[in-house]
Formats: structure tokens, sequence, C-alpha cells
């Protein structure tokens, strides 16, 4: 159950991850191009259009939200997890000092994933069985987010022309 459990976790975070960084950078561009042809339309019509200028760096990424880490089945499983690797009961022991610093690091900036890795490690199953369903309900807000975003991506795209369409496909590919 661990293994399976663990790389399911990991991987579905990690191909989330890639697929909303993908997008953070090719929407910008996209959304930019968009609002510039509209002003041009606007401005052939002689209506009046201010844009605001829309950066065409890739959008920031959010940063990590610790609100799952206020639900007690987290609580426990972090304190649990510190309890095991604290400096203080094994001080001569810099492997659990290590793992204490990840533990803390990933409480510190929400990462859900991380900790129930770790918290597998250090033996904690009952207690990662207990926040499954966060990690879940984690994965379910991301992938509304990144399916957001691709609906952004589609619209912006079905109004390019043909060789626009065409180069924006090649600068994706690459």
């Amino acid at each position: 159950m661990k293994s399976v459990f663990l790389k399911k976790i990991i991987y579905k975070s990690q191909y989330l991850e890639l697929e909303e960084e993908e997008l953070r950078e090719t929407l910008p561009p996209l959304r930019a191009r968009f609002l510039q042809d509209l002003a041009n339309y606007c401005a052939s019509l002689n209506l009046p259009y201010e844009t605001a200028e829309e950066p065409s760096q890739p959008l920031p990424k959010p940063p990590l939200s610790p609100e799952s880490f206020n639900e007690p089945e987290v609580k426990t499983l972090f304190n649990k997890s510190a309890l095991l690797t604290h400096p203080d009961k094994y001080p001569n022991d810099p492997e659990k000092a290590l793992q204490f610093q990840d533990i803390a690091a990933a409480k510190e900036c929400g990462d859900l994933i991380k900790l129930i890795a770790l918290a597998l490690e250090l033996g904690l199953h009952k207690e990662v069985e207990g926040v499954a369903h966060l990690a879940e309900d984690h994965f379910e807000k991301k992938e509304k987010k990144i399916k957001n975003l691709k609906k952004d991506v589609a619209f912006i795209y079905s109004r390019l022309n043909k060789e626009e369409q065409e180069i924006f496909i090649k600068n994706l590919i690459k």
C-alpha cells in the first residue's frame, strides 16, 4: 500500500505542477495578443477602449496555501512526524535532524504531498490514510484550475489566424 499510494500521489502532483507551469508560460503572450487585437478592433470602430498593460511574462505561480494544515488529521500527522524526528529527542542523529527540517519546511510552505511522503517514510501509515482525502481534494482543485487555464488558451487560440496558429504550435512544441 505504501509504495503504490506514495508513487500515485507524487506522480500525480508532479504531473499537475508541470501542466500548470506550462500553461502559465503559454497564456500571457496569447492574452496580450488578444487584448491588442481587441484594442485595434475598437480603434477601427472609433470606440473608446483602454487596455491595461498586460505582461507577456509567465503568470506567477500562486503561493501554496497551508490551509489544509489546519485540519486535525494533518496536525496529527505533522505532530507525530515531528516527534519521531525532533533534534531534541535524537541529538546525535543528523539524519533525523534533516528529516525534521524537511517536515518543518513542508508545513511552512503548505506542501501536504511532501508531508505525506515523509510520514510514509517514518511508517505513519494509519495517519496518512486519514489525510489521503485531503490530497485528493488538492488534486481536484488543481485540475479545475488547469482546466480553466486551458479554456483561456483555447479561446484565444481560436481567435488567431491560421499562420499565427501554426507559429503558436511550433513555439509550444519547442
